[in-house]
């Protein structure tokens, strides 16, 4: 069985191209160059209205509002997409990103190419046919499934399920931007700014995270990584984007749940499935090609 691994950089060009490496267990099996702006997919409301029709047992409270539904559904209009043999999946996936472009002079700078890391997919070939299907139904199964459990156990409430840490398929969220240690001015300077970075949680959570479960069970699990206080490494979820200076890069473990390999940035393997909405404005913007 092949599986498609997809790469997408939304970018802002200053002056050079940026240079994207892909390894897999350290063996680089693509080198592209972003030549040009990369701006995200304006999904029309009209799609939008198409996905939410496809549902009946996955209805979360942010779909009556279609300013967030296309924020969680963006995806860049250029997207790299690489066929590979399961028997090659292996190791971890790294993606380095060349992107040292700027006018610093002397501690200043006002100008560089900027990348906003969004897209990233590993997924069985096969299971892109038929305009996607699949992730539409494994998703409402998912739901129709676990939604009275949750509903019933957290009196009627999700209590942020969803932003726990759990396994995420076909799209991982959340991941670790490892920043180029040899630019000064990749490093975020305080770990109180770090935080606030990565969290960037609306008033509610801004002002009193520490008492927010999920929250503690992700610093915890960057201490047990040992990049809570890294200030190179950039704990980033997709939902809160920012735009990055200079070059980084990115690395995936390839684990399997369920028979099928995904990427995941922190071996979280047990748990009940995250499935991204960008899974399926990706269905029905790509999943053409593999017919």
């Amino acid at each position: 069985m092949n599986y498609i691994l997809g790469i997408g950089l939304l970018y802002q060009k200053y002056k050079k191209n940026a240079t994207i490496r892909i390894y897999i267990d350290n063996n680089l099996i693509e080198t592209y160059q972003l030549t040009q702006n990369v701006d995200p997919i304006e999904v029309p409301i009209t799609i939008i209205e198409r996905i939410k029709k496809k549902f009946t047992w996955f209805n979360r409270k942010w779909f009556n509002h279609p300013v967030t539904m296309q924020n969680k559904c963006k995806i860049p209009k250029f997207l790299k997409l690489i066929e590979i043999e399961e028997e090659k999946l292996t190791g971890e996936v790294r993606i380095e990103v060349d992107n040292d472009d700027s006018n610093y002079t002397n501690g200043f700078m006002s100008k560089s190419s900027l990348i906003e890391p969004n897209f990233f997919i590993l997924c069985p070939k096969e299971l892109l046919k038929n305009n996607g299907q699949f992730f539409f139904e494994f998703q409402e199964n998912l739901y129709k499934k676990l939604v009275s459990k949750i509903e019933k156990r957290y009196g009627g409430h999700f209590v942020n399920w969803s932003e726990k840490p759990r396994p995420q398929w076909p799209i991982p969220q959340y991941f670790d931007i490892v920043l180029d240690r040899n630019n000064k001015i990749n490093k975020i300077r305080k770990d109180s700014e770090k935080q606030e970075l990565w969290y960037q949680r609306n008033g509610t959570y801004r002002n009193n995270w520490e008492n927010c479960n999920f929250i503690t069970k992700w610093i915890d699990l960057f201490k047990k990584h040992g990049t809570l206080t890294d200030p190179y490494v950039l704990p980033y979820f997709v939902q809160h984007p920012q735009y990055i200076g200079g070059s980084f890069h990115i690395t995936f473990n390839i684990n399997k749940k369920n028979k099928i390999y995904f990427l995941d940035a922190y071996n979280l393997t047990s748990g009940a499935i995250i499935v991204s909405m960008q899974t399926f404005s990706f269905a029905h913007y790509f999943s053409h090609k593999y017919k």
